[in-house]
């Protein structure tokens, strides 16, 4: 059983794209990620529901998360562009990132919060 690690992340600039990489380790080795399923959420609250999330991106390059399975660290790169930030609301918020196995079964594996701060609009993709 993985416990959720709490981890409160780097400020999401409005207006801005926003990135963050991470891996998994257990007992010091990298975790094998080819296929999971991995899930970041923002929401308002972490008692939220499900659809409740703000914004949310999935293991896909096209929806954020890109995972170089040939890459033995196996870091998780998370994204967002300009466009979707643009939209968030400002404030204090919180996440989550969740792991679903091959069979199903659905972890979270760390949450924590996350700002959204005002900008300028100036920033570029």
């Amino acid at each position: 059983m993985i416990y959720p690690g709490h981890y409160d992340m780097p400020p999401i600039m409005k207006n801005y794209p926003w990135d963050f990489s991470f891996n998994i380790t257990l007992d010091g080795v990298p975790m094998q990620l080819g296929g999971y399923n991995i899930k970041f959420r923002v929401l308002l609250s972490l008692e939220s529901e499900q659809g409740d999330a703000l914004i949310e991106l999935t293991r896909n390059p096209q929806n954020g998360i890109v995972v170089d399975d040939d890459d033995e660290e196996q870091w998780v790169e998370m994204s967002m562009p300009r466009s979707k930030t643009k939209d968030l609301p400002l404030g204090q918020h919180c996440y989550t990132i969740e792991l679903t196995q091959p069979d199903g079964v659905l972890m979270v594996i760390m949450c924590g919060r996350i700002r959204v701060m005002p900008c300028d609009g100036a920033g570029g993709e």
